[in-house]
Parts: structure tokens; C-alpha cells; sequence
């Protein structure tokens, strides 16, 4: 999921948790890459937590298909609430978020 994710934000998917974050800490990228990435990571945090709490606790499983479907999903409906607010970067976040899910696949 992490390795999907980090494609579709132009990222190599680091292997820890402290290469992970200085990689976050240390990008130089455009503030709408920056933007992306930042909800790529919650969106895939917020997932993999719901995931692991839904086979602790209710022996539901979903494969890794389904749950980067709900990460996909979270971004896509996250970039167009900002509509209201910025139309501009609303659209431009979702041109960025779907112009790499070309890439992602192509890879």
C-alpha cells in the first residue's frame, strides 16, 4: 500500500518509520506536491489504522486492493472540498493526483 501511495505522490517509499518522516521533513517540492503528499500520508495512516483495528476487533479483513480503493477515494473527495475555498488548487491538486495515477500503474 505504502509503495502505491508514495508513486502516486512522485515519492520512493522509504522502508521505516524515521527514514519515512526525514524524507517528509526534507522535501523540496511545489507547495501543492507538498499538499499531496501530506494527504497521501494521513489518508494512509487513517486506513492501515482503521484496517488493523477492524481485524482486531471485528475479524474483518479487506485485501490491500480494497483499502488503497479507501485511500484513493479519501483523497480524491479531500482534494474537491476545497472547491469552495480555492476552485484553483482544488483543480490543480486533483490534475496532480490523477496525473500520477497513470504513472503509478505504468510503473
Amino acid at each position: 500500500m505504502r509503495l502505491v501511495v508514495a508513486k502516486r505522490c512522485n515519492l520512493t517509499a522509504a522502508r521505516s518509520w524515521t527514514h519515512s518522516i526525514l524524507q517528509l521533513q526534507s522535501l523540496m517540492m511545489g507547495k501543492l506536491s507538498k499538499r499531496l503528499i501530506s494527504l497521501g500520508w494521513q489518508a494512509l495512516i487513517f486506513w492501515i489504522w482503521n484496517e488493523r483495528s477492524g481485524r482486531l476487533h471485528h475479524q474483518n479483513f479487506r485485501s490491500s486492493d480494497a483499502i488503497i480503493k479507501q485511500i484513493d477515494r479519501q483523497i480524491r473527495n479531500r482534494t474537491t472540498s476545497y472547491r469552495d475555498r480555492n476552485p484553483t488548487m482544488s483543480s490543480k491538486l486533483l490534475q496532480l493526483w490523477l496525473s500520477t495515477e497513470a504513472h503509478a500503474m505504468i510503473r
